[in-house]
């Protein structure tokens, strides 16, 4: 039941946001679920209502309403009343529904798993962006916040979940409940429970489930109260066993959430649901996060740190939301990434340093967010962070780098497995060079300002920015950032007496045109440099709020922008300083951070491919970082390697390319070797993994070998107790990659009956890996007839970076996308399908086959993703016509240069 009371004030309401004359105060939900029919009945669904009525606060008759009426295009139900109601009454609205369960991973649906060889199911939620609809009738949008008190009928044996704690639990035929909605005879199957009544809450965070679980319990004492509040993990009986470091992580960070805001976790409990079938890597369901197995799990005998890291991000994240976006929730959805950028920033930076402070977050942001956000940033067809969403439709295409990563750009942290093709995901960069400028403390506090002057309410950009200024007394630097399209360029001259700094909008496809070239960014400039005694230091507070601006220093000294890697901006160097910063980040113990390397090389690499600087400048720098040892760079250069191959794939200079990039991993896999001692650093496990995994991707003959010896064992055995956790990916991929059906079989049989989800997901890559005709079509049959609708962007993603699949994938989504789009229908994942297939698209010729191929279709939930990916099909063309002739100059001198090693 619904009841309402007075109208808000809205101004502007478009045809696809809901009237606000009347309003939600307070939901009553009873849902019975019968997991063996595979459907649900309660009270609620408008779509599916068959009986509606009315009650009045000042009458206890109960009117029956006949005129409703549904507008599919706007997904909305219209009641007419038989008489007009007094403005400021309240009414009840009663509405019965039932549904079946689908597996849709939307609305209220079941997730399928084996137990004992017998397929069971149980059922949960994922309403977010606008599928709560589906389940229950509401006014489905953030700003219309409400409580809710959620009963739930479900068989005896299962246990039924949502918000908030049980208050009872007891036989159907005990319970005073609606009989209308129960017509099983035999009450003594059934069960009745009952919630607390949960604060003001948007309905996208209402959570229920049912099934047969199992459970491990902690707890945390808040810091600031001293109560303690318990802490459970749930999940089916096989995989529950694998779910206590995700247990162990919620309960380190929630203390320490509540100290960063000054704020206490607002509910008595806090649970989190790991589901086999989930489309999105987590949700942040106040009181029960959800998330899939690959999101929570972990094999604590095999455990890598990978999917350690993955954990740790997820389970973090979701956590920070109970602040951003639970309890403060923005108004729209064009105001996502408040919640999204803060969870990324706090969840995988600030908060997650202080639990792990050995895996270096600060300085893996930059490859896991800041580059990502920037590369899809930097598409003419980019969106603001803070972008226009009239429609319920459009809503989930701006779950992607943009709202996760640009937001936070500026901080560190870990792409979690399901962020990679979609969300990676997950606005922190933006939000990390204002915290760096302000000063962390500060700007916390002004966050902590923020979250207490909206405590349960809605809110918008310019909240945000108020508390921040409260606490740190510095003007507003974040408009442009957020509410404009693209970042900067800052291109660099020397001076007599210093350095002359200019910003332009940067676009992949090129120099921006005028009439794109119109925002000015207040830059925090963080500027590097070195004294005539070799000792460093760095301005912070060297801000260019204008166009160009001249900075003096000393030229004949080293000098960098961006010292740190915070800002996010691209800065293109004078040739000459570009290679004095070469040579300086390849000395031993050199001024230059890891964080510095990286994204100086980053910045070569991707201003070469935009045509602001030479190709062969960039290959050169990556030459003169042989004698890196920072994981992290490693992992730059990996990325660089990743974009020159899915440009330059089908090019004769592509194989002295990874002759190039050969002789500079083999030398380091061979001083590393193949054994992880116990005790060892994390920063060389690190690296070892990273620079296996690139010589391996190369077909470097003795590591190929070695892995596919493993590989081997493994298929004897059936035990991977052999093969280094970390390396099991790596393992997967070469085995299927220089291997045949023997290899492909042992990964379909792994994918089908996973002793873990990171086996099910290096399984997934080995599949993915192939090289030969007929095992790419068994891959393609494969995907259409046993890979589930969830994990299909995982196969969509891995597939389109095989060159030895190329075009193929294109024709295979062309064949099916008919299915395609079904299966995924209301998910997130299709518009990563589209990036998937586009991703070796390197030719103007592509272009046009791609954009004539949806010319005569429905893009309307996936048109950021086609105009993002033929503007990269684009700009990749460009490159390749510019930059051919210097690549092989470049090429041919290394060569002439240097003796390539055999065997390589």
């Amino acid at each position: 039941m619904s009841e309402t009371s007075t109208p808000i004030s809205d101004s502007s309401i478009s045809k696809h946001r809901l009237p606000t004359n009347v309003v939600p105060k307070h939901y009553d939900l009873l849902i019975k679920t019968d997991l063996k029919a595979l459907k649900f009945e309660g009270i609620t669904s408008i779509q599916y209502a068959n009986h509606v009525s009315i009650e009045s606060e000042s009458s206890t008759n109960v009117v029956a309403l006949e005129n409703v009426s549904y507008d599919e295009d706007v997904e909305r139900t219209t009641v007419t009343l038989p008489q007009a109601l007094k403005q400021g009454s309240s009414i009840r609205l009663s509405i019965k529904h039932s549904r079946e369960l689908t597996n849709e991973l939307m609305g209220y649906y079941f997730s399928a798993y084996k137990d004992e060889g017998k397929e069971r199911h149980y059922s949960l939620t994922q309403f977010e962006a606008t599928a709560a609809r589906r389940a229950f009738p509401c006014w489905d949008e953030p700003m219309l916040k409400a409580t809710f008190q959620i009963a739930m009928i479900s068989r005896e044996e299962t246990v039924s979940l949502s918000n908030m704690p049980v208050i009872s639990e007891g036989p159907v035929n005990n319970a005073s409940i609606n009989t209308d909605l129960f017509h099983d005879q035999d009450h003594a199957k059934w069960k009745y429970t009952q919630f607390e009544k949960t604060p003001v809450m948007s309905t996208y965070l209402v959570a229920f489930a049912n099934g047969d679980f199992k459970y491990l319990e902690s707890s945390y004492t808040s810091p600031l109260s001293g109560e303690t509040r318990p802490l459970r993990i749930y999940a089916t009986k096989d995989l529950i066993d694998q779910s206590q470091f995700a247990l162990d992580v919620k309960a380190k960070v929630l203390p320490l959430y509540e100290q960063a805001f000054d704020i206490e976790y607002a509910l008595p409990k806090l649970d989190t649901l790991v589901v086999h079938d989930f489309d999105a890597g987590a949700m942040e369901n106040w009181g029960l996060i959800t998330g899939r197995t690959t999101a929570f799990l972990v094999d604590p005998d095999r455990a890598n740190v990978e999917t350690k890291q993955i954990i740790a991000v997820t389970q973090s994240h979701e956590v920070a939301h109970m602040w951003f976006g639970n309890i403060a929730t923005m108004k729209w959805w064009d105001n996502l990434w408040l919640n999204e950028g803060f969870a990324t920033l706090m969840g995988e930076v600030i908060i997650l340093n202080k639990v792990f402070p050995e895996w270096k977050v600060y300085s893996s942001f930059y490859n896991e967010h800041t580059s990502s956000a920037l590369s899809l940033d930097a598409t003419p067809s980019s969106h603001p962070v803070q972008v226009d969403v009239p429609s319920a439709d459009e809503v989930g295409q701006i779950f992607d780098e943009l709202s996760y990563s640009k937001a936070a750009a500026s901080t560190s942290a870990f792409t979690s497995i399901n962020a990679l093709p979609m969300m990676l995901k997950h606005v922190p960069p933006v939000l990390r060079m204002l915290s760096v400028y302000a000063g962390e403390e500060k700007f916390l506090k002004g966050v902590s300002i923020y979250l207490k002057d909206h405590l349960y309410q809605n809110t918008v950009a310019e909240d945000l920015w108020k508390g921040i200024q409260q606490a740190t007394d510095i003007p507003a630097l974040m408009t442009n950032w957020t509410s404009k399209i693209g970042h900067p360029v800052l291109t660099v001259e020397e001076t007599d007496d210093g350095i002359r700094i200019r910003q332009d909008r940067y676009l992949s496809t090129g120099v921006a045109e005028e009439e794109d070239n119109q925002t000015i960014w207040q830059i925090p400039l963080n500027i590097l440099t070195v004294n005539p005694n070799g000792e460093a230091s760095v301005d912070r507070q060297a801000l260019l709020p204008t166009r160009e601006t001249v900075y003096q220093l000393d030229i004949k000294q080293l000098w960098m922008l961006n010292q740190g890697a915070t800002g996010f901006y691209r800065v293109l160097y004078p040739p000459r300083h570009l290679v004095k910063l070469g040579e300086e980040a390849a000395r031993e113990n050199s001024v230059l951070s890891a964080e510095d390397r990286l994204s100086l090389l980053s910045d070569a690499m991707t201003l070469a491919s935009s045509g602001h600087a030479t190709t062969s400048s960039a290959l050169a720098f990556i030459d003169r970082l042989r004698s890196e040892t920072d994981y992290l760079v490693w992992r730059a250069i990996q990325q660089s390697l990743g974009e020159l191959t899915s440009t330059w794939w089908e090019q004769p200079e592509f194989e002295d390319l990874r002759d190039f990039f050969r002789t500079i991993v083999i030398p380091v896999v061979n001083k590393l070797g193949y054994e992880y001692p116990e005790g060892e650093s994390i920063d060389i496990s690190e690296l070892r993994t990273t620079v296996i995994g690139v010589a391996a991707s190369l077909g470097a003959v003795e590591v190929v070998q070695k892995l596919k010896q493993w590989f081997d064992i493994y298929i004897e055995t059936g035990s991977d107790k052999h093969i280094p956790p970390d390396l099991l990916m790596s393992t997967f991929a070469t085995a299927t990659r220089f291997g045949g059906k023997r290899e492909w079989e042992a990964c379909r049989k792994a994918y089908t009956n996973p002793p873990t989800p990171w086996i099910e997901t290096c399984s997934s890559i080995g599949l993915c890996s192939v090289r030969s005709d007929e095992l790419i079509e068994e891959t393609f049959k494969f995907v259409k007839t046993e890979v589930q609708s969830h994990n299909l962007w995982r196969y969509f993603d891995i597939l389109g970076c095989n060159v030895k699949v190329g075009r193929k994938l294109f024709s295979f989504f062309q064949d099916n996308y008919d299915d395609l789009y079904k299966r995924l229908d209301g998910t997130f994942q299709f518009g990563d399908l589209v990036k998937g297939v586009s991703s070796l698209m390197s030719t103007q010729s592509d272009a046009n086959d791609l954009r004539e191929f949806f010319k005569h279709k429905d893009t309307s939930k996936i048109n950021l993703a086609v105009d993002q990916s033929l503007d990269i099909i684009i700009a990749k063309a460009h490159w390749l016509e510019r930059s051919k002739g210097d690549v092989k100059t470049w090429l041919d001198g290394w060569k002439k240069n240097n003796k390539i090693a055999e065997g390589l």
